[in-house]
């Protein structure tokens, strides 16, 4: 937790301007450069490759924590990255295109490579015959940086991620890239020098009298010399470490069916790669080889001087890669209670447009089931509903959203009647109680009232039923019991009235008559409701 406390320090401020008046929604849907350390807003969105780069401030590079804190982040669309580490040396950021992403500037550029090369070395002087002057190895490239901008001398930074609510649409993918700077590539090596030409053999001489003799033979030109070596490569820079990943949100949400888990929806990078070692240069000229020395008619001729090897076609080895940064693997943690955290969350609004109460029907014996769906703002922050209606059951669809809560409702065959209030939980510890008094009445379908009470042989009597009639059932109808009294005319008035005519016979057994009234499944008897006299 002591992430989580030096944030909603670090970040006091923006949290009570953003997170306690009224809220504001951000939507990054491009790239946005975001100089602060806090960036903190009631809801943020991330869509179709929005990308929040934290860019760091010259002087700032010891601040050691940035944070996105929201009460709500939405992930909507945005495309995967296409390796698990998509910044490299050869490939500085663009492999993050499309992406929805949270990172610091230094991992869309790797660090500076080794410096170019000097120009060969100088080719030795004709006549020598001296090797070329091997090339030197090619720069160092630079060593990566570690966020935000930090240098070896200074610890990476952390990033702190709070999101109480996280709603993933269309798809949605989120990178969240905390690695160092991947490493600057090597320099490539120096080119090597030319040889230098073989010197000219010494001229033959030929001795006097008594005859003409080879005194001293001429030698041999001078070999040429060979091309020095082409430079290896410089070898690659190291990247940078990886700062430390904070994320906090419910238990839910991190579980490991949670979003905040799934590598398909969020992923975390945390290791830079060193830089590629720099390519190795071509060798230099082999030089021609001396002319002999002049020949005499008496002495045998001299051979020319061998022509240096020459190494422009051969390339210097490259040089090694620079090693990876060290990796720092993401924290997940639910968010205690007694943290700034609590006042992120919202009071749920209902709308006015709700028309309540709602009313569930069973039979008297049996079970119930039905949809309550209940409009506002703010929604989508509650866990549970329960009622204070003992017996019923109620929970959220997936289908509900921020502005519509779905409720599918369960009512048992004991269950209490009458109204009954909402009462909610929510997704964090932040809102308090927030009661929907009166929203919900369960009712038993039955008949409570039959009038007239009473009706004459060979009369037709209009009949109007009272008591409680689901409205939205498919049969009604109303039995006399015993014979001789035929009822016609069943009309449903509304959900406490019914309607019809009893025909009773000239013969109808004279007496008290109960009456049975049927509605969709549930039927009701009320005894001795009617009486022929």
């Amino acid at each position: 937790m002591g992430s989580l406390n030096v944030v909603c320090t670090q970040c006091k401020s923006q949290i009570s301007s953003q997170l306690t008046g009224p809220r504001v929604q951000q939507t990054i849907n491009t790239q946005v450069l975001f100089t602060g350390t806090c960036y903190v807003a009631d809801e943020i969105t991330f869509s179709s490759g929005g990308q929040l780069i934290f860019e760091g401030v010259a002087g700032q590079e010891g601040q050691q924590t940035y944070a996105v804190i929201c009460r709500k982040l939405v992930i909507d669309g945005g495309r995967p990255p296409s390796s698990g580490n998509p910044c490299n040396p050869s490939d500085p950021g663009t492999r993050y295109s499309g992406s929805n992403l949270i990172t610091w500037k230094g991992r869309l550029n790797s660090a500076a490579p080794g410096a170019p090369p000097s120009s060969a070395p100088s080719p030795q002087p004709n006549g020598s015959g001296a090797n070329g002057t091997p090339g030197s190895q090619g720069s160092t490239g630079s060593q990566g940086l570690s966020p935000v901008g930090a240098t070896a001398r200074t610890r990476p930074a952390n990033l702190v991620v709070v999101a109480i609510e996280v709603e993933v649409l269309n798809k949605g993918v989120l990178v969240i890239d905390w690695a160092g700077q991947d490493g600057g590539n090597g320099g490539q090596g120096q080119p090597g020098g030319d040889g230098g030409s073989g010197g000219p053999g010494s001229g033959g001489h030929m001795g006097g009298w008594p005859g003409y003799n080879c005194d001293s033979p001429p030698s041999n030109g001078q070999n040429g010399g060979n091309g020095g070596p082409g430079g290896i490569g410089g070898t690659g820079g190291a990247g940078g470490d990886a700062g430390q990943i904070f994320v906090y949100s419910t238990a839910q949400n991190i579980s490991p069916s949670g979003p905040l888990s799934d590598s398909n929806i969020v992923t975390f990078v945390t290791k830079s790669v060193g830089g590629a070692g720099g390519n190795g240069a071509k060798g230099g000229q082999g030089a021609k080889g001396g002319n002999p020395g002049n020949p005499t008619p008496a002495c045998s001729p001299a051979a020319p001087g061998i022509d240096g090897a020459d190494s422009t076609g051969v390339v210097s080895p490259p040089g090694a890669g620079g090693a990876a940064g060290a990796s720092s693997l993401p924290k997940l943690q639910a968010i205690p209670a007694g943290t700034c955290a609590d006042s992120f969350p919202i009071q749920p609004v209902f709308g006015p447009g709700n028309n309540l109460p709602q009313t569930f029907y069973r039979c008297s014996a049996g079970t119930a089931n039905g949809k309550l769906s209940l409009i506002g703002q703010f929604l989508d922050q509650i866990a549970s509903v329960t009622t204070t209606l003992a017996g019923v059951t109620i929970t959220i669809d997936p289908s509900s959203t921020d502005t519509q809560l779905n409720l599918s409702v369960s009512v048992a065959a004991n269950s209490a009647t009458g109204l009954g209030d909402l009462h909610f939980t929510y997704t964090s510890p932040g809102p308090g109680p927030n009661p929907l008094p009166g929203a919900i009445q369960v009712l038993i379908n039955q008949v409570t009232l039959v009038a007239p009470g009473n009706g004459a042989h060979g009369t037709t009597v209009g009949i109007t039923v009272n008591g409680n009639f689901d409205p939205t059932a498919s049969v009604f109808d109303v039995d006399p019991s015993g014979s001789g009294i035929t009822q016609t005319n069943v009309t449903f008035v509304n959900d406490t009235t019914l309607t019809c005519n009893f025909v009773i016979d000239s013969a109808a057994a004279l007496g008290f008559r109960d009456v049975t009234v049927k509605v969709g499944p549930c039927t009701s008897t009320l005894p001795n409701a009617f009486k022929v006299t």
